[in-house]
This record gives C-alpha cells, structure tokens and sequence, in this order.
C-alpha cells in the first residue's frame, strides 16, 4: 500500500472484505427503540479498514466515520 502511495497511482487505499458493490455477507437481529416487532432486520454488511470511508469519499447524514481510536457503538 505505502509503494502505491509513493508511486502517485493511487491517492488512498484502504482494505474491505469484498466489493463495495457486491452483498456477500449478512448481519440481523438487531434492536433499537421503536424498532417494529415484526420486522424482518436482515442487512448486508461488509468489513473494512478504519480508511474506507475517506478512501471511498462517503458523506454522512448523521453519525461519524469509523476511528482507530474511537470505539464502536452498540444498539443492544
């Protein structure tokens, strides 16, 4: 990763468990208030790296970008 930055091909990388386009892994069974009781909560999930988010430019309606040094939050 530091030789693609050094060599000016990319301007950021960051490593994710599959393709940002694709679904390959599922989460569910989450709970939060006001959550409906018969709610089907099946979500597509995707592992990345603390640097995916600025490295894919997302923006945020609300909430944060993930940190290295600020922990996740639980719903539960």
């Amino acid at each position: 990763m530091n030789e693609l930055k050094r060599s000016g091909a990319v301007a950021s990388i960051a490593e994710s468990g599959g393709q940002v386009t694709g679904m390959w892994s599922y989460n569910g069974g989450l709970v939060w208030e006001g959550k409906p009781v018969d709610m089907l909560d099946v979500f597509a999930t995707l592992n990345v790296a603390p640097e995916f988010g600025s490295t894919v430019r997302w923006d945020f309606v609300d909430g944060r970008d993930f940190s290295k040094t600020l922990p996740a939050t639980h719903l539960r």
